[in-house]
């Protein structure tokens, strides 16, 4: 997902792009999304250990992303991801009672929720607890004792049961997110809303 690499497909594959009559950066999206469900099997007994929270039905994931990503791209605003959670309510059927947040920061989750709760003070609002060091490279090399991976999997897992999605292709996170639920769910028709630019080689499914 980062680096060259993404931007690559297998040589033996390529033979199939004509076939299919598809760009090479749309046949890319579907490889990124091959290659990631690949990556991304694990047991049931590891995924039993995540102990997941259940979601129901109807319910928006909004992941936020702040910490070290702004040395990468422009941040979004956290009134970016309410509004954006607003035009999901008015135009598909979600439901306004159930959001699960993820963010790197616990100081968006509690400006989303206090903003959110003002207006609709009946909404439930889930999410894990949060490291505001971000997932970045210095969580990895000097907390050696954290459960980044395990964190990790759980946000995904738990986000793949939503109806609906709030988030940035430009994190890897939301890539993942956005990959996994038209390959491992099978919800690839339910909305993703997708804040800043996109790219050239990013495609809706």
């Amino acid at each position: 997902h980062g680096g060259p690499f993404r931007f690559i497909i297998p040589k033996a594959l390529l033979q199939f792009q004509d076939k299919l009559n598809m760009t090479y950066n749309r046949f890319l999206y579907w490889w990124r999304g091959q290659s990631i469900t690949y990556v991304m099997r694990i047991k049931p007994s590891v995924l039993s250990e995540l102990n997941l929270k259940p979601l129901n039905e109807g319910t928006v994931h909004i992941h936020m992303r702040f910490g070290d990503k702004t040395s990468e791209a422009s941040l979004i605003h956290v009134n970016s991801y309410i509004r954006a959670y607003y035009m999901l309510l008015r135009n598909y059927k979600v439901s306004r009672q159930h959001i699960f947040i993820s963010s790197d920061t616990s100081t968006s989750i509690e400006i989303f929720k206090e903003r959110v709760l003002a207006n609709n003070p009946s909404a439930k609002i889930q999410h894990y607890p949060v490291q505001n060091t971000g997932f970045n490279l210095n969580t990895l090399q000097y907390n050696t004792n954290n459960n980044i991976t395990v964190e990790f999997l759980r946000e995904i897992y738990t986000a793949l049961q939503a109806s609906a999605w709030i988030g940035t292709r430009f994190s890897n996170v939301d890539r993942i997110i956005d990959e996994l639920r038209c390959t491992l769910v099978a919800k690839c028709h339910l909305p993703y809303v997708n804040l800043g630019a996109v790219r050239g080689d990013d495609y809706d499914w």
